[in-house]
């Protein structure tokens, strides 16, 4: 029979178990037949060293008397030898056992079997606990370098996300000026300014679409349907860049408001 090299846990344990079951049914039965042995050999000896005697008759031989002679105590009884004589020392070949196994034999072997069951429960009880604690130490670790590489992206998508806002800000802060810069320099240069009229007034159109500044022009781009309202409604009198004019104050201070500039 070829022995297997399996190492399941299960097998190996019934492997132990049947080689310990053999090897106490072994020695048990070795020890029965060593005593066996002993007994027959001390049984022996006594049969050379006591001498046979009838002791009724002997008794009947001599007088009557209160207490027993010491003549008719045995002499030569030797005492019961505990140790067995070299000469019949058994040899370690065991009596092959035809019945059933003893009590005795039955418990020894419960016994072991409970030990090797204890001994297996608590190495893998053990081993159970070494993996738990790795496997809790190495998921700490993990979510550890996880959590310092998360706080690291946040960081870094933060300064991102300012230095994008902050370019933002610039850029508009420079916008602004260049706007402002070009409106101061259409004023003092007396460039018209592009005024982009509110949705509810129509498409958006320049309000001030002829470098004369007292055309006044509708929202939605159109001329006065009369050719005299110009200015507020008022004739105009003088050249295109000129000032006008035109008698009554408040078509005076339009005409020197708006035509100043352009004439200056």
């Amino acid at each position: 029979m070829v022995k297997s090299n399996s190492t399941n846990p299960e097998t190996l344990r019934k492997r132990v178990y049947r080689k310990n079951l053999q090897n106490a049914k072994v020695t048990t039965e070795a020890a029965i037949h060593r005593e066996k042995l002993n007994r027959k050999a001390r049984r022996a000896k006594l049969k050379q060293q006591t001498p046979i005697t009838d002791a009724a008759s002997t008794a009947s031989k001599l007088p009557t008397m209160a207490t027993t002679p010491l003549s008719v105590q045995p002499i030569n009884t030797p005492a019961i030898q505990t140790t067995t004589p070299l000469s019949v020392q058994p040899v370690n070949t065991p009596a092959i056992q035809t019945g059933p196994p003893t009590f005795e034999q039955q418990r020894e072997y419960l016994q072991l079997y409970i030990d090797y069951s204890e001994r297996s429960q608590q190495t893998a009880s053990e081993t159970i606990a070494e993996k738990l604690l790795k496997s809790k130490e190495q998921t700490d670790k993990e979510l550890m370098r996880n959590k310092e590489q998360t706080d690291k992206e946040l960081v870094r998508n933060k300064e991102q996300t300012d230095d994008k806002i902050t370019r933002k800000i610039l850029e508009s802060q420079e916008e602004s000026k260049g706007s402002v810069a070009a409106a101061v320099n259409a004023v003092l240069t007396g460039t018209p300014i592009p005024i982009r009229c509110p949705q509810a007034m129509g498409p958006a159109t320049q309000l001030f679409q002829d470098p004369d500044p007292t055309t006044f022009m509708l929202g939605n781009g159109t001329a006065p349907p009369s050719p005299q309202v110009k200015g507020f409604g008022l004739p105009k009198t003088t050249s295109k860049y000129g000032t006008p004019t035109v008698p009554g104050s408040k078509g005076a201070a339009f005409g020197a408001a708006s035509g100043g500039g352009g004439g200056g």
